[in-house]
């Protein structure tokens, strides 16, 4: 393996140490991890240091994140966007805010 290795453009190896870095880092909190854990710390850092903006990557939408998180993480997600919280979205259904979420927050970019 070290011969291969040795033989590579930089741009090769470059391309494999991301390979293995990403299958390494777990960025993701689950529900039963707290935010102020080391390991998001450490993901931070890295994605500081390599200039990661997950917005250039990753749409919030209704399947993928509003409908598995609860209403007031919606209505928090809604606040950071910057989109007034209406009545009819305080009274809305859990899966309807969900929906909402995805159209406003999307409409942000």
């Amino acid at each position: 393996m070290w011969d291969w290795c040795f033989k590579q453009k930089d741009a090769v190896l470059l391309d494999l140490l991301a390979f293995c870095v990403s299958r390494s880092v777990d960025a993701i909190q689950r529900n039963h991890e707290r935010p102020e854990s080391q390991r998001f710390a450490e993901a931070e850092k890295l994605a500081s240091a390599i200039g990661l903006n997950m917005n250039d990557w990753f749409k919030a939408t209704a399947e993928n994140y509003f409908g598995r998180v609860s209403k007031p993480l919606i209505m928090d997600a809604l606040k950071q966007a910057a989109i007034e919280i209406t009545p009819a979205m305080e009274k809305a259904k859990k899966s309807e805010l969900a929906t909402i979420a995805e159209r406003e927050v999307g409409k942000t970019k």
